[in-house]
Parts: C-alpha cells; structure tokens; sequence
C-alpha cells in the first residue's frame, strides 16, 4: 500500500489530473493489492486517498482552474499548496502504518515473495523519466523561469522526447492521450463554465451587494465580519 502511496505522489507531481490518476491507481495497483488478499476497504481508500493528491501537490488543474476562476494568482497558490500536499501524504503514510501495524491482516505479508534484480538499465528506463519530469515541472514553476501554462507545455515537449527515446512514439499513442486529456480537462471546464455563469447571475442580481450590506448592518467589528 505505501508503494500505491508512493507513486500516487509522483503521479500527482507530473500529471495534476485527479480522475485520470484514480482510475490508472484502480486498473494497476488495485488488482494487484487484492490479490495479495489486502483489506478491500482500506486498498480502495489508499487509492482515492492517494489519487486525491493531484488536487494538492502541483501542478494541479484544480488549483489552476479555481486560481483562473476566483482571480487568483496561480503561482502563489502553488506555492502555498506544495508543503501541505506533501504533509498530506504523510499523514496518509502514518495511518497506513498505524493501522497495518496494528492489525497485520490489513495488509498480509505473502508467504514467498520473488523479488527479481533491478539494474541501472531498468532504473533509467522506467524511473529516471518520472523524476526528470518532476523537475522540469517543478524547476520551471518555482525557478521562475516560465509561467504555469509555459511550465506545462515544456513538460509536454520533454514527455514526448522521453517516449520518441523509449521508442514507444506513434499515432495511436498521441491520439489516446489526446482524447483522454478532453475528456478529463473538458469536465473540468463545464464545472468552471457553469460556475462562471452562477456567479455573474448572483453578481448582476445585486447578491454580493445585499449579502456586504447585510453584514455591514450589523454593527459587529471587522474581525467578527471576516468570520462570517
């Protein structure tokens, strides 16, 4: 489980889709755990848990939409989300190695585990790429180098030229990650859509006015009005 942990994290940090990661967690990892005999429960809530993180841990769609949305300045909502992304998954790590230390049928060992030889091929073709990826996106952002749009094309470009070195490169690839990045950005932007339309209805209807005229009657201090 601390592996799905794991590399729910480092997907988080590359890819920034909540839905897309949940659903790959569920297809690879899920079956797996399940087979090992792993608490149903507790393996489903590591994935969803873990898969959440993408709304945290940068770059996320989330933030950027709500950044776009409520007007706020994207990058400084990165930067105030990483540290707790981060602490999140930690805090998701201690509960899964409380609750396994304390009842080990949560997550039994298995009787015989084959673990085969890992080379330092294997380690730069499955794992470098993961974390060269995590540094362009991260080193762009917080290096300030490019803007978040600009940070997200260049990792666009270096995920291509990873897969055209792996030579996994082909038309049907592009044209799967292309329908799936409509279908997960395309949710994502009719919920804005239908959001943006909510808020300038309330707005042109006088709502924002009434609700600050409101408090203001009141008659309370500035601090009790920033707690309603």
């Amino acid at each position: 489980m601390t592996v799905t942990l794991v590399i729910s994290i480092f997907m988080a940090a590359i890819s920034g889709i909540i839905g897309g990661e949940i659903v790959l967690l569920g297809l690879v990892a899920l079956p797996q755990m399940l087979r090992l005999n792993y608490d149903k429960k507790l393996a489903i809530g590591v994935i969803c848990a873990g898969g959440s993180l993408g709304t945290m841990i940068p770059p996320s769609i989330v933030l950027i939409v709500y950044g776009l949305t409520a007007e706020v300045s994207v990058h400084k909502l990165f930067l105030a989300s990483f540290v707790p992304g981060f602490v999140l998954a930690l805090a998701y790590y201690a509960y899964i190695y409380i609750r396994c230390t304390l009842n080990p049928n949560l997550a039994p060992m298995p009787d015989k585990v084959e673990v085969e030889a890992i080379g330092w091929k294997d380690i730069i073709h499955g794992f470098l790429p993961f974390l060269l990826l995590i540094f362009i996106v991260f080193g762009c952002i917080y290096g300030g180098v490019t803007s978040i749009t600009e940070a997200a094309g260049v990792a666009v470009g270096a995920t291509l030229m990873v897969i055209y070195a792996r030579k996994e490169l082909c038309k049907e690839l592009v044209w799967q990650a292309l329908k799936r990045t409509l279908l997960s950005c395309g949710i994502i932007l009719w919920v804005t859509f239908g959001a943006a339309v909510l808020i300038g209805i309330y707005n042109l209807s006088g709502g924002q006015q009434y609700v600050t005229s409101f408090i203001a009657g009141l008659g309370i201090s500035p601090l009790q009005q920033s707690w309603l």
